[in-house]
């Protein structure tokens, strides 16, 4: 074994090392006392959308914004601020809302009144990474979105499902 062999080696093990202290580590919400996966809230960057719509506007583009990226915008819990987070985004057109779900049943009851055809600033997805949750791209495909707009597919983590079978 060469000297170039055994460095990558051991910079392997190190990084080994390195996951597994990562991987054990409580979450930060947990090491600060919070509940990681409790009650959905209202985070502290509510009012972050207007300032860059502002700056998106300023510089003639658009930004893209993952939103409830831990959470999810359709489920029951966020019934109490959705309406008033559907207005948000109405208000930033320069701004390309991703919103990703679990539940793509749930998303044409939870639509906002003026949704019609949909809003070409909002790009609705959902997670499916095996074979048994393949069938929610279906149900998103019968929900309407803008033409300017873009359904996508979160396949993590991808198990045994091949590359065809997404499409």
């Amino acid at each position: 074994m060469d000297a170039s062999h055994r460095k990558f080696l051991a910079r392997l093990r190190q990084n080994r090392a390195r996951m597994r202290e990562v991987l054990h580590r409580p979450p930060p919400s947990k090491r600060l006392g919070r509940e990681p996966w409790g009650q959905l809230y209202r985070s502290k960057t509510w009012d972050n959308p207007l300032k860059w719509q502002r700056q998106a506007e300023a510089q003639g583009i658009c930004f893209r914004v993952f939103t409830n990226s831990l959470s999810d915008f359709f489920h029951a819990d966020a019934d109490g601020w959705r309406e008033e987070a559907w207005d948000v985004i109405r208000r930033t057109p320069n701004l390309i809302w991703l919103i990703l779900t679990k539940r793509p049943e749930l998303i044409r009851t939870r639509l906002p009144k003026d949704w019609g055809e949909g809003w070409p600033n909002v790009w609705l997805g959902v997670s499916c990474g095996c074979e048994q949750t393949l069938n929610k791209r279906d149900t998103l495909r019968r929900i309407p979105v803008h033409p300017m707009a873009v359904r996508f597919l979160s396949a993590e983590p991808l198990l045994r499902t091949s590359r065809s079978r997404l499409i």
